[in-house]
C-alpha cells in the first residue's frame, strides 16, 4: 500500500502536479546558486552597498528553504503513507 505506485502514478492530474513541483524545486535550487553566483561574479561592481548584497544573500537563502520546504511537502504528500496502528 504505497501512495505512489497505488494513486499517483495512474493519476494523471497528481503526476503532472509532481512533475511540475519537481520541476519547481530544481528551479528554486538553481536560483539560488545563481543569486550567490551573482553576488560573486559582481564583486561590488553591480551590488554597491551592504543593504543591497544583504537583500541579494536573503533572496539566496529563501529561495533554497523554499526549495527544501517544497521537497518535504512533496514527499510528505506524493510519497509518504504513515501507518498508525490505532487508526486501521
Amino acid at each position: 500500500m504505497n501512495r505512489y505506485w497505488s494513486h499517483v502514478m495512474q493519476c494523471t492530474s497528481c503526476s503532472a502536479a509532481l512533475k511540475w513541483m519537481r520541476a519547481l524545486e530544481v528551479a528554486l535550487q538553481v536560483a539560488s546558486v545563481a543569486v550567490v553566483g551573482f553576488l560573486a561574479a559582481g564583486k561590488g561592481t553591480v551590488v554597491t552597498s551592504g543593504v543591497q548584497r544583504a537583500a541579494v544573500v536573503a533572496a539566496a537563502v529563501l529561495c533554497f528553504a523554499a526549495s527544501r520546504w517544497l521537497a518535504g511537502f512533496i514527499e510528505k504528500t506524493f510519497y509518504f503513507e504513515d501507518y498508525v496502528l490505532a487508526d486501521k
